[in-house]
């Protein structure tokens, strides 16, 4: 967990692979799972990993565009 008064960074995009905050782990443990298309966003999706309309959002959107980029989408 980030120390009182600094942030977490929920999500981030390097190389092709977003990664974001398991929510499952929250609040005892803060760890990031990596999701390199839209079969892994839906998973992390459906057993509550990622939580939160926006957020949601935000993966999905990446998610389409992982599958875009390789043209399967």
């Amino acid at each position: 967990m980030a120390p009182a008064g600094q942030e977490s960074e929920a999500l981030s995009w390097h190389d092709g692979v977003l990664t974001v905050l398991d929510q499952t782990r929250l609040p005892f443990e803060e760890r990031r799972i990596e999701l390199r298309g839209a079969a892994e966003a839906v998973d992390a999706i459906r057993r509550l990993a990622v939580r939160g309309a926006p957020l949601l959002g935000i993966v999905a959107g990446y998610a389409l565009a992982l599958e875009a980029e390789r043209g399967t989408a």
